[in-house]
C-alpha cells in the first residue's frame, strides 16, 4: 500500500510538471487532482490519514499567512455587507436546490438537505447520519461537488484571464530558504494544536495562515515560500481526488441524473452570486467567484494562487461561510429530526 501511495504522489509531480511545461492553468492542483481520481478509481482509496491532507492546508495557509499585511484585516472588515448578502444568497440556493432534489429524486428530505448543505463537507458528512440522511449518499455527493468544481473552476478562469508564468518546480526547489524550516515545523505544529482545542471549525488552513503571518512579523523573517505552496498545492490536489471512488459513483449513479442537475444549478447560481458580490465589495471578479463559490477555502485558495490572483482573501470569506454552516447545522438537524413529513412513497 505505501508503495502504491509513493507511485500516486511521484505520478501527480510529473503529471503536473508536465501541465507545466504546456502552461496549463493552475497545474499543480489539477495534475495531481487527476491523477488521485485515476488511482482512486483503478487502484481505490488508499485512506491517507487525514492529517497528511491537513499537512498540506498548513503549508498552503503559512505560504499565504507570509504576505498578509496588518492593513488586510480593516480591508476585510470593508466587506462585512457583502458577504452578509452572499450568505443570504448561498442560503437560499441551498433552499432552492434541496427542494428541487427531493421533488424530483427518491431521496429522502434528510438526505437531500445534508446533500445541498453549501459547504463544511467534513462536518456536514460528519453530522448527517444523527439527522436521519443516508450518509453514503450525502458523502458521494458532497465527493462529486468538491471534484467538480475543482475541476471545473479553475478551467473556466484560466481561459478567461491571462495565465501567469509558471512557477519553475526545480528552480523553486533551488531558491528555497532552508533556514526556514525550522520555522515551518513550528507553523505546522502549533496549527495543528490550535486545530484540535478550536470549539469551532476555523478550518486549520485558516489557522496556518494566520500563524504564520504572527511569527512573520513577529520575528520579521521575511520569508518568501515558492516550493512549499506547490507541496501544499500537490497534496491537496492528489487527496481531493481520491474523495472520488467507485463506490461514490454507484451512490451517485443509484440517486439519479438529479444529483448531476443540481450542481448544475448550484454553479450556475455561484456564478450570479459572485457577480453580485463583486459589484457590492469592488473585488475582482474572478476573485469574487472564488470567495463564494462552495468548492472548500483550500481548492479555492490554491486555485488563486496559482492564477496570481488574491488567495488571502478568499480562504477569509469561505472562512465565514464555513462557520456560518458550523453554526446552523444543529437547527438544520432539528428540522430534519423533528418536522419533516415522511415522504410518501409512488406505488
Amino acid at each position: 500500500m505505501k508503495i502504491k501511495i509513493l507511485c500516486m504522489f511521484v505520478v501527480a509531480v510529473v503529471f503536473s510538471y508536465f501541465l507545466e511545461l504546456i502552461n496549463f492553468p493552475a497545474n499543480w492542483l489539477l495534475g495531481s487532482l487527476i491523477v488521485g481520481m485515476v488511482f482512486s478509481l483503478t487502484w481505490g482509496n488508499f485512506n491517507i490519514h487525514r492529517n497528511v491532507f491537513k499537512g498540506g492546508l498548513v503549508l498552503l495557509g503559512s505560504s499565504f499567512g507570509i504576505s498578509l499585511s496588518l492593513s488586510f484585516f480593516s480591508m476585510l472588515a470593508g466587506y462585512t455587507l457583502p458577504m452578509i448578502v452572499m450568505m443570504v444568497l448561498i442560503l437560499g440556493a441551498f433552499v432552492l436546490v434541496t427542494f428541487i432534489m427531493y421533488k424530483n429524486s427518491n431521496l429522502d428530505l434528510p438526505t437531500a438537505i445534508y446533500c445541498c448543505i453549501p459547504g463544511g463537507a467534513s462536518e456536514v458528512i460528519g453530522s448527517s447520519k444523527d439527522a436521519g440522511a443516508d450518509e453514503s449518499t450525502v458523502a458521494a455527493y458532497h465527493s462529486l461537488r468538491i471534484v467538480m468544481f475543482v475541476l471545473l473552476i479553475p478551467i473556466i478562469l484560466g481561459v478567461s484571464i491571462p495565465t501567469p508564468p509558471p512557477t519553475d518546480f526545480l528552480l523553486a526547489f533551488q531558491s528555497i530558504q532552508w533556514q526556514a524550516i525550522p520555522f515551518i515545523i513550528f507553523i505546522l505544529g502549533i496549527s495543528f494544536y490550535l486545530d484540535k482545542i478550536s470549539p469551532i471549525p476555523l478550518g486549520i488552513l485558516f489557522i496556518g495562515m494566520i500563524v504564520s503571518f504572527v511569527i512573520n512579523i513577529t520575528f520579521n523573517l521575511h520569508m518568501e515560500f515558492q516550493l512549499i505552496p506547490i507541496i501544499g498545492q500537490i497534496i491537496l490536489g492528489t487527496l481531493v481526488g481520491q474523495k472520488l471512488t467507485r463506490v461514490a459513483l454507484k451512490n451517485i449513479r443509484a440517486a439519479g441524473p438529479i444529483i448531476i442537475i443540481c450542481l448544475v444549478i448550484f454553479l450556475a447560481i455561484s456564478f450570479l452570486i459572485a457577480f453580485i458580490f463583486s459589484m457590492m465589495s469592488g473585488l475582482n471578479y474572478s476573485v469574487s467567484l472564488l470567495a463564494t463559490v462552495p468548492a472548500g477555502a483550500a481548492e479555492m485558495s490554491s486555485t488563486a494562487f496559482a492564477l496570481n490572483l488574491d488567495p488571502t482573501t478568499i480562504v477569509a470569506i469561505h472562512t465565514v461561510r464555513v462557520i456560518t454552516i458550523f453554526l446552523l447545522l444543529p437547527f438544520i438537524r432539528m428540522f430534519t429530526l423533528k418536522h419533516v413529513p415522511e415522504k410518501q412513497c409512488v406505488t
